[in-house]
């Protein structure tokens, strides 16, 4: 999502309402909050933002260490993180979501 709270592209397999959960960060600077008891991880880029709602019980150290290095390749990715950029690049970064969430190709944390 951006900075107005537009947002771009989703995977929600909860059907969590999007505009309450966006409305919930208090902070944008905010990479950890939580949400409904279910940990919110966040990177900004510019004025746009990732975001990941992670699942209630899941292991918050692996899953922000999979959030950081998921992250990490879209910014190798994108780069120059504008809207321009992410149009320009949207076939590798839902390539990219796709393979990170139902591939699982993060095997090991080596993110250390």
């Amino acid at each position: 999502f951006d900075s107005a709270r537009d947002v771009m592209y989703a995977l929600d397999y909860d059907k969590t309402d999007s505009e309450h959960l966006l409305g919930s960060v208090t902070s944008e600077t905010d990479e950890i909050s939580i949400y409904r008891d279910q940990m919110l991880l966040m990177h900004r880029n510019n004025d746009l933002y990732l975001a990941l709602l992670a699942a209630p019980g899941s292991n918050e150290v692996f899953v922000k260490d999979a959030f950081d290095g998921f992250a990490a390749s879209l910014d190798r990715i994108i780069k120059h993180w504008t809207h321009e950029r992410v149009a320009e690049k949207y076939d590798q970064i839902v390539l990219a979501f796709n393979e990170f969430v139902f591939h699982g190709i993060i095997l090991t944390d080596q993110s250390k």
